[in-house]
């Protein structure tokens, strides 16, 4: 793609992150992220959901609730999908203290989407 003169956008970045981690390539989608905000790229909300849901699955649960966090400083939403994923691989993992900041975040979506759909 580059070699033809095509510079890959975000939804590039995110389908290839998101069809690396589906196929079980978590640290080369990790590095794929990393490389991504390192060349300039900007990771919109589908991107942030894409990688956590990915080394959640992938049983990376630290990297990605350090990923988790970065998106909230960010302001971005997290999918329901991604939330739960990651609380599976935090109790997994033992890490009870981050499992309960990200049930926190689940309730707050649930309640906010409740909110709209009845709004």
């Amino acid at each position: 793609m580059q070699k033809q003169g095509l510079k890959p956008n975000t939804i590039t970045y995110t389908t290839m992150i998101s069809g690396l981690a589906k196929a079980g390539n978590i640290l080369e989608a990790k590095n794929l992220f990393e490389r991504f905000k390192a060349n300039g790229g900007v990771p919109d909300s589908a991107s942030y959901n894409a990688i956590i849901e990915g080394l959640s699955i992938g049983n990376r649960a630290v990297d990605a609730y350090g990923i988790f966090e970065e998106t909230r400083m960010k302001g971005f939403n997290i999918h329901t999908k991604t939330c739960v994923a990651l609380l599976d691989a935090l109790h997994k993992a033992e890490c009870l203290e981050q499992a309960a900041i990200v049930g926190a975040v689940l309730r707050e979506t649930a309640k906010s989407q409740h909110a709209a759909k009845h709004w």
